[in-house]
């Protein structure tokens, strides 16, 4: 058995640090739109639906794809921007099939109760559908 007066430096000493803490809300976020978005797709599932987005990188490199909820979005619509991070270094632009991203987002039912329009936006374009 442990002493009382022994610590476990396995344990954080305070709720703020440890493998549970929220510390994604202090860092700084890099991630911009992509420069456009190609295809979007929405396949209904058992629990709800999934969100299928392709896109168009400006350059090479891009990383941390990923779809934002717009928090400002209209009444009855799901709106995300497609965005990623880029390398600080830079990258060539290169051809099409080398700066194609995807992302897909999974939906409850209760995430989609009451929307009758999902879009997603990039630098230059959207798009969306209906349900």
């Amino acid at each position: 058995m442990a002493n009382a007066g022994e610590v476990n430096p396995l344990i954080p000493d305070s709720e703020d640090e440890g493998l549970f803490s929220s510390s994604s809300d202090s860092e700084e976020d890099f991630s911009i739109p992509v420069a456009s978005v190609t295809e979007l797709r929405i396949e209904k599932t058992p629990t709800g639906a999934i969100i299928y987005a392709t896109g168009l990188a400006s350059r090479q490199g891009a990383f941390d794809v990923r779809l934002d909820l717009n928090e400002d979005s209209e009444e009855n619509t799901l709106e995300y921007s497609f965005r990623a991070v880029y390398p600080e270094y830079a990258t060539p632009a290169g051809t099409d099939f080398s700066r194609t991203l995807r992302v897909a987002q999974s939906l409850t039912h209760q995430d989609l109760a009451g929307v009758n329009l999902v879009r997603v936006s990039s630098e230059s374009n959207a798009r969306e559908t209906r349900r």
